[in-house]
């Protein structure tokens, strides 16, 4: 073993040990092997002719997945949990309005706990906040369940070593819902990679570029602090890349990472956050609790990945200033590049000088005619009139449709708690001067035999979509 090795596995151990709480002794600090079970690359069970879901967390995230699950007919939404009554209403009205049987109720902060022992599910939809993400799919797995949790799956190192350890040992689907990667464009992008039309690809950039400041703060008449209030008041240094996977799944998809590549080390710098607290005084005044409480925000995180086989990802995050929203989506190769927010494309087939422009209007329709993917063929016009742009409708339609014909999904626990960690590993460089951290490999070296995806498709008549329950 090089002596550069043995420096990154010492790096690396002391470096989750250091994170390690009472909660997670059991958890392996390095991974000198596989969980208990083996590799997860390439998973897959048998097939599932009926897919019992129960739905963890039934706010906007939990309904909206009951009311794209109500029109499977190979989907049964068996049971609902919340700390809410109300909450659990509303799914179960979404459910029985279309002729749906109604689901067992859960009710409480452990009843997660009991529902997941109840024998009623096959898959848990962990649709809670991001601190509940870890325990609901930690029991889910236990429960001998598969588990598909709302992004990201949890931002610390040694909760994503447990996820991965727990997926090995229990051979269960550990799936983070990131529905950017359904997206129509995302998925172009990734087409032309696949068919060799961008060449040698070597660099990607992404981001998640939101105005939140609105959603930082309770809405008129609301009592309770919204999900992103608590991610600036919870924080007691400058914070990272706080959302990393929106941008990041579709290019790490696109460029093989723990399919033939991974993630080697980062570094990461964060602007200074006046923003938010300018905006807090416009809009609550400068005496206000608002403009006076103490928070740590940052105005842009800028994130640089270097992959093992030399590969780069420029990354951004900025959620409080005045922007419009992008996610960028880059991907340069040798021959062309592909980029959104708007779509633009330019490649060629031989040697050129340099390229003078993007295609055309016209020609870019001809590009999506020949190479737009085929689930956006078949479901598209359908799934744009049901919310969030058609992504999560696609989404549910291929983890569906894979769980029931037996084959691997698209992003399993390996990419999920890659693409999650580093929300830590981003702070962490941050706050130490933007020195190097490394990434873990996850895989422990599959990555460099798990097979990367092909191109996506959907069988539509396998799926039993039924006219009826559609919304």
């Amino acid at each position: 073993m090089s002596g550069f090795e043995r420096n990154r596995r010492d790096f690396l151990k002391s470096a989750v040990w250091a994170t390690l709480g009472a909660a997670t002794a059991g958890c392996q600090g390095v991974r000198l092997g596989f969980g208990e079970g083996g590799s997860m690359a390439g998973f897959r069970t048998a097939p599932m002719e009926k897919i019992r879901v129960g739905i963890v967390g039934c706010g906007g995230r939990g309904s909206g997945g009951a009311k794209r699950f109500r029109q499977f007919g190979c989907v049964e939404v068996t049971a609902l949990c919340d700390l809410k009554q109300g909450q659990i209403d509303s799914c179960q009205k979404i459910l029985v309005e279309k002729g749906r049987a109604k689901a067992k109720e859960f009710l409480g902060p452990e009843a997660y706990r009991a529902l997941c022992e109840s024998g009623l599910c096959d898959v848990v939809y962990n649709t809670t906040p991001i601190d509940v993400h870890l325990p609901v799919a930690r029991q889910a797995m236990l429960s001998g369940l598969h588990v598909l949790t709302e992004v990201e799956m949890t931002p610390s190192l040694a909760g994503n070593l447990e996820l991965v350890e727990l997926a090995e040992k229990t051979r269960r689907h550990c799936m983070m819902l990131e529905n950017c990667c359904y997206g129509e464009d995302e998925l172009l992008m990734f087409n032309l990679e696949r068919y060799g039309l961008l060449g040698d690809v070597m660099h990607g950039e992404a981001g998640y570029i939101h105005d939140c400041r609105s959603l930082r703060y309770p809405a008129a008449g609301e009592a309770d602090d919204p999900w992103r209030r608590a991610e600036i008041l919870d924080r007691k240094r400058m914070p990272g890349n706080a959302y990393p996977t929106h941008g990041l799944g579709p290019l790490a998809q696109a460029m093989n990472i723990n399919r033939g590549d991974r993630f080697d080390h980062l570094v990461s710098m964060s602007a200074r956050g006046v923003a938010l607290r300018a905006y807090a005084e416009e809009r609550f005044g400068k005496d206000s609790k608002y403009a006076r409480e103490k928070f740590f925000s940052t105005d842009m995180n800028t994130t640089l990945i270097r992959t093992v086989k030399g590969n780069t990802i420029m990354l951004q995050n900025d959620e409080d200033t005045p922007r419009v929203y992008t996610r960028m989506n880059l991907l340069q190769g040798t021959k062309g590049i592909v980029r959104t927010y708007p779509l633009r494309i330019a490649y060629g087939s031989r040697v050129q000088d340099h390229f003078s422009e993007f295609f055309k209007a016209d020609k870019i329709e001809e590009v999506k005619a020949k190479y737009g993917s085929q689930i956006w063929k078949k479901l598209g016009d359908y799934a744009k009139t049901q919310g969030h742009g058609g992504m999560d409708f696609m989404m549910d339609a291929r983890w569906i449709y894979c769980l029931h014909m037996g084959l691997p999904l698209d992003i399993d626990v390996y990419d999920s708690a890659t693409w999650s960690v580093l929300a830590g590993l981003t702070e962490e460089s941050v706050n130490n001067r933007s020195a190097p951290v490394e990434i873990p490999d996850f895989t422990h070296g599959s990555w460099k035999t798990a097979k990367p995806l092909g191109v996506l498709d959907i069988d539509v008549d396998t799926l039993d979509l039924l006219p009826g329950n559609r919304v």
